[in-house]
């Protein structure tokens, strides 16, 4: 279970409660939703641990938008946790704030929730205890003390700054360079600053320089559901592996050797993606040249490939015309990259008739798709 540590209130507390918005946003946040670019390989986890911190201090109590600052930013990071994909994900998170003290001349850093196995619910209970905003503005020393509160990690690290960037001392970016020199490549640095002060945003481009890898965005660009998944999949995503660089994913890629440039299908396979033919036909429309064009440069970039072209038909009318019908059309495509200068002992054909569907024959869009030529490096086949 996540520990959340208590802050500390005084009798004054309860003045600050009341005028800081205690409650969350009323307007209902439903995130994009990541799970299934994760299920498919789309995307995959790379930061093992990631730290949030989150300026409470007196600035942030300013108004922006008809909003104090501190409640903009507290429900921006409590609109990432809730994006964060839960399919095959394994984060260990934590949060500190600096501010959030009744003395407005006292420099105060508080972790909220400690670098723990990502926990959503005690997160967000965690976020419900920033009810205020006040305190010198020291982000230098949150930024100091996160090193204790990645001190355990063993991963690739994501350090998420929350804040409007002004500080009193100058002393973030030298603290953030001592931090980076004990975690090196293993740390990325992300900002989000709250409002546009032009000083704050010079300091958090800074450090987000400093950590290399990262980079400073404002809230204005990441408060939309689409926005903060963006921002979710550059800061704790990436790209799952894709080894032939077709875009289809190494996890979901059934043609594996697909050559780079080609136009592939969602399963990864090579594809004369919108050539259609008209209903018991092979002739090909002089409007889809350009299509298989496209496929002729590639093979020219590979002179020592050769392809298998495949006809596929969708499941109306008898097997033996679909067959036949399927030859047709992949060899009318083998004549025109012929007719274009590919070298034909370079080329084969195939009718699948409509023995290889990609996609359901009871809908005229299932229909559509399953009628298609394909295109397989012999290697592979």
């Amino acid at each position: 279970m996540t520990r959340i540590r208590p802050v500390l209130f005084t009798c004054l507390a309860a003045v600050f409660i009341f005028a800081g918005c205690a409650g969350k946003s009323a307007e209902v946040f439903v995130p994009s939703d990541l799970n299934g670019s994760i299920r498919t390989g789309h995307l995959v986890q790379k930061a093992d641990h990631f730290l949030v911190i989150l300026d409470c201090s007196g600035s942030m109590a300013e108004m922006v938008d008809g909003e104090k600052k501190f409640v903009l930013a507290r429900e921006a990071v409590r609109k990432m946790i809730a994006g964060i994909p839960e399919a095959e994900m394994n984060f260990e998170a934590g949060l500190r704030v600096f501010g959030l003290t009744m003395n407005p001349f006292v420099e105060s850093t508080t972790a909220l929730v400690d670098m723990e196995p990502l926990d959503k619910a005690a997160y967000d209970k965690a976020l419900d205890k920033v009810t205020f905003a006040t305190g010198k503005s020291n982000l230098a020393l949150a930024i100091a003390q996160s090193s204790d509160d990645l001190d355990k990690t063993t991963g690739e690290i994501s350090l998420i700054i929350v804040t409007d960037g002004k500080e009193t001392d100058g002393e973030a970016a030298r603290a953030l360079e001592v931090v980076k020199n004990t975690y090196r490549d293993r740390l990325c640095v992300y900002t989000i600053q709250v409002g546009h002060d032009p000083a704050g945003e010079k300091l958090l481009e800074r450090l987000s320089r400093k950590g290399q890898c990262g980079y400073s965005e404002n809230l204005d660009n990441v408060n939309s559901p689409k926005a903060m998944a963006c921002f979710i999949a550059r800061s704790l995503l990436k790209k799952g592996p894709d080894q032939d660089e077709d875009g289809a994913p190494d996890r979901i890629d059934l043609c594996p050797n697909t050559p780079a440039g080609a136009s592939v299908d969602d399963s990864g396979c090579w594809q004369l993606t919108g050539l259609e033919f008209k209903t018991n036909k092979a002739d090909i429309a002089k409007k889809y040249y350009p299509i298989m064009d496209k496929a002729i440069c590639v093979l020219k970039k590979y002179p020592d490939l050769k392809v298998l072209i495949g006809g596929h038909t969708d499941s109306r009318g008898p097997d033996k015309f679909n067959l036949e019908l399927s030859q047709d059309r992949a060899q009318a495509v083998m004549d025109y990259m012929v007719k274009k200068g590919v070298a034909p002992e370079r080329l084969s054909v195939r009718g699948f008739g409509a023995a290889k569907p990609i996609a359901a024959n009871d809908s005229k869009e299932g229909r559509a798709q399953n009628r298609r030529v394909t295109l397989t490096p012999i290697a592979a086949e």
